[in-house]
């Protein structure tokens, strides 16, 4: 390079031959390297330009500004200290029909009178105003050759091109720029497809502050959009196909010095120097890309395991690997589509025709995030020829999905090989997503949306507001029903902690699907009396998110929660809105041993009822009430439950305003996996409506079992009435009293008339305590506790019921049988201040993945996030 120097400036001068041979030196001793790469991907071409551009500077080759050479840096790279706002403002002000009559340098003067200092700034005014012009809009009457918009007219006939007019403008501006001819992939264009002249056009290749940038004015300012011709859903594949195409014109920045490793896959110039790129593309590998779209680069993807664009499936497991960004959360959708052309299989087009098709069966995608990795599995249903879409998009409070790359798959599927096909999953994607992120749903884990364990069992856990949201769960299998999987699951979500434990009958593949709604209440308006009412709790709630868990190995240990159902266990709605808070220190479903007692935090005064089942090997209830007792006060409310034998036990409990004419709303569901059940089991006395309206009720004593032929002491407190008696009544049939209807008047219909004197004891009121001594006689009869409300009332109402059993009877060394009494009502008397539960421990392992993306180098997913190192997939 020499140097000529006058009086004004100072010129080098170049010696083009030898920088052209010695620029052919670098391209031959990297063309080995570039040839290792493979077929060529956005990240590979980007890596190629870094690595030449090192090349040539540490070998000190000048590059002459008019020789055209790949651009070693980014779109925002160089745009990364420009703010174009008030640019594109003072652009978008020049489009009136006074200034379109100005002559071509005139109205370019106007343009960019205010930045003549900076090149791009310069070129950038003159881009966003010629992109934001409707050609279809412009008045063209009387229009004038020396107008400049004669120039926008003769685009509008035919005569010229955008990229013609745009090298019109910058030569007027002192810009360099320089028409590119070659082949531009339309909407429509079919992988593999011929590069025929329908698809031939031109865009423009701009030099600004010494570097070369490709730009397309046509394309950004105006878009065509048309709906699929070849493919379809197969839900819609015999529907009536109707094409349409629409030009919409709106500006569209990514055709503005647009990365040449992303121009590439829709420009493809005729002069391959023209696609500044450092490791061109053939022809060939052009029609084979993959369809990638500008919003594929703008996340910052990248293509793992398929860079073309048709995929040749005939294997059993077919997976596709998208590069995900780091920095940048994305979340996905995707949508599977069929050749309309496919002969469909008696099964398959039986399920189409009754609407049984469900495309969630036949892919699986999922994030991971520890290797930044999108996962795509598919199982086809049938042999032929599919479309994979897949859109994604950064989260936002309105979301929606943009359409990143498209793939064409030939699948063989082989008739002797029969795979089944995913679980139903609700979600398109897997694990953690768009929804469970815009409901704060933290924490998540597994993080994996597919993952294998060898465990009996699964746990997904989160943190949430579940004051703020209720949930339930939904497993599907492919080889049993939603509903004979209740069964096996378990869900709780209480102090901030949500939990999904699943049991698995079996081995093999399992969908869980999990479901959250608001328990804000909804009202809806009587228009009548413009009075609102309360909405039910909805049968239905919206996806949260969904899992796929593989059990590798066939359980040792399947627990079973007899009578469940899709309702997660734990506090309800009505829980809350009744301003109830549970102990910190209590769980909805624990292990314990013999007995446990509990209690919630009121803040409204309220009465309760609770319900206690057991079950038998069949699944079949069994009414444990009488071992489950309630001590309702003013600030809680306690919950005693003894439990007779070992097993699973369901407590239902129910609760509403006091002294409510509502029925009673379950409020909370609870399980006890009792490991040890008590030796000497108490049951409680059974309690009526008319104990529960008074938080001031309490039994002083006996809480404890009554056996005959003992005297017995009755300590009652908190009642107001006139009189309080006890009768023996003889067991009947029908004993339970524990109801509605108990008590709703001013009392039962038994009166001092209706039993003997010596069947009826009255109790002695003193200092608000109601005592009596009975004797509980040789029967086992029932002792009933009534009282007499008013003076004047006719009927006493029944409060309590005990049930007197016979005494219990104990063995001696020799194996004889004696009756005797014995000190069991000591032993038996309940401990209200010892809670016995067992710690569960919910840990579990996750196997390792057996699919490719297992295997995939760690160096070179590593290499395809930072462009500065070197990329080498060619056995992927």
């Amino acid at each position: 390079m020499g140097i000529c120097c006058s009086t004004n400036s100072v010129v080098p001068i170049y010696n083009m031959a030898e920088i052209q041979r010695q620029l052919e030196i670098v391209q031959d001793d990297l063309l080995r390297e570039f040839q290792d790469m493979g077929f060529p991907t956005n990240t590979k071409l980007r890596m190629a330009n870094i690595e030449w551009y090192q090349m040539v500077q540490r070998r000190g080759i000048p590059l002459p500004p008019t020789l055209i050479y790949p651009n070693p840096f980014t779109k925002e790279e160089i745009l990364r200290n420009y703010d174009f706002t008030k640019i594109d403002k003072f652009a978008l002000s020049k489009k009136s029909s006074c200034f379109l009559s100005k002559t071509p340098s005139d109205a370019v003067a106007s343009l960019t009178r205010r930045y003549r200092n900076d090149e791009i700034e310069k070129f950038r005014v003159l881009f966003r105003w010629f992109a934001s012009l409707n050609l279809h809009s412009i008045n063209y009457s009387d229009v004038k050759v020396n107008e400049i918009r004669y120039l926008m007219y003769q685009i509008h006939r035919g005569q010229m091109s955008h990229s013609e007019v745009l090298c019109w403008i910058c030569v007027h501006a002192n810009i360099d720029c320089i028409e590119i001819k070659g082949h531009q992939k339309h909407e429509q264009f079919d992988f593999g497809e011929e590069l025929t002249d329908d698809l031939r056009g031109s865009w423009n290749a701009v030099r600004l502050n010494n570097l070369w940038f490709l730009c397309n004015v046509r394309f950004a300012s105006r878009s065509v959009n048309a709906n699929e011709r070849v493919y379809s859903p197969l839900l819609k594949f015999f529907e009536t196909k109707v094409y349409e195409r629409t030009l919409t014109y709106k500006y569209n920045d990514f055709y503005f010095l647009t990365n040449p490793e992303e121009m590439i896959y829709s420009h493809l110039p005729t002069n391959a120097k023209h696609e500044l790129l450092a490791r061109e593309v053939s022809n060939l590998e052009f029609r084979d890309q993959v369809n990638l779209s500008q919003n594929f680069f703008s996340l910052r993807l990248g293509i793992v395991s398929h860079p073309k664009g048709k995929i040749i499936a005939n294997s059993i497991k077919n997976e596709i690997i998208i590069q995900t960004n780091e920095s940048l959360p994305v979340f996905f959708w995707n949508e599977l589509l069929i050749d309309n052309r496919t002969w469909l299989t008696s099964e398959v087009n039986d399920r189409v025709q009754t609407g049984n098709v469900d495309s969630q069966k036949f892919i699986a995608m999922f994030q991971d995030k520890q290797r930044h990795l999108l996962i795509i599995r598919l199982r086809l249903p049938q042999s032929a020829r599919y479309k994979l879409q897949l859109f994604a998009n950064r989260y936002k409070e309105k979301m929606t999905y943009l359409n990143c790359l498209e793939y064409a798959i030939n699948f063989t599927k082989y008739e002797n090989i029969n795979v089944d096909p995913f679980p139903h999953v609700h979600q398109k994607e897997l694990g953690p997503n768009y929804r469970t992120t815009k409901l704060n749903f933290i924490k998540m884990t597994p993080e994996l949306g597919m993952y294998y364990t060898s465990d009996s069992f699964t746990e997904i856990r989160f943190e949430a507001d579940d004051d703020e949201f209720d949930i339930y769960v939904v497993i599907t299998s492919c080889g049993y029903t939603s509903e004979s999987l209740r069964k096996y699951c378990i869900s709780t979500f209480e102090h901030r902690r949500g939990l999904v434990k699943f049991y698995f009958p079996d081995c093999g593949e399992y969908g869980i699907n999990i479901y959250a709604e608001s328990r804000r209440p909804k009202y809806c308006c009587s228009c009548l009396c413009f009075n609102f009412c309360e909405k039910d709790e909805p049968n239905d709630y919206p996806s949260l998110c969904s899992y796929i868990a593989v059990c590798t190995q066939t359980p040792t240990n399947t627990v079973i929660f007899p009578k469940n159902d899709r309702i997660t266990i734990g506090k309800r709605t009505a829980f809350l809105r009744l301003g109830l808070v549970v102990d910190q220190n209590f769980q909805s479903y624990q292990q314990c041993r013999e007995s446990i007692n509990f209690k919630f935090n009121k803040s409204k005064a309220c009465q309760f009822k609770i319900k206690l089942l057991s079950f038998t090997d069949n699944e079949e209830e069994i009414d444990c009430s009488q071992y489950a007792f309630i001590e309702n006060s003013l600030n809680s409310v306690k919950f005693f439950l003894n439990f007779p034998y070992k097993g699973m036990f369901k407590c239902f409990i129910y609760g509403k305003k006091l002294n409510s004419r509502k029925s009673y709303k379950l409020i909370y569901i609870c399980y006890f996996d009792v490991i040890q059940a008590a030796n000497n089991v108490i049951s409680f006395p059974q309690i009526t409506d008319k104990w529960r309206i008074s938080e001031t009720h309490r039994i002083i004593e006996p809480l404890r079992n009554l056996h005959c032929d003992e005297s017995v002491q009755f300590q009652i407190t908190g009642i107001q009435c006139q009189k309080m008696i006890c009768r023996r009544n003889r067991r009947r049939d029908n004993t339970n009293n524990d109801d509605e209807n108990s008590g709703s008047g001013d009392g039962d219909a038994c009166d001092d008339n209706n039993d003997r004197d010596d069947d009826i004891i009255n109790f002695t009121c003193e200092n608000d305590v109601w005592t009596t001594n009975v004797d509980t006689g040789n029967q086992t009869d029932d002792l009933i506790i009534e009282i007499k409300l008013r003076e004047r009332a006719k009927f006493f109402t029944e409060i309590l019921r005990y049930k007197v059993s016979e005494q219990p009877r104990i063995e001696d060394e020799s194996g004889e049988r004696k009756e005797e009494l014995i000190a069991v009502n000591n032993d038996a008397k309940m401990d209200t201040n010892e809670v016995r539960i067992e710690q569960i421990n919910w840990l579990l392992e996750l196997e390792k993945h057996v699919y490719m993306s297992e295997f995939i180098n760690e160096d070179l997913i590593k290499a395809t996030e930072d462009s500065q190192e070197k990329i080498n997939v060619s056995n992927v």
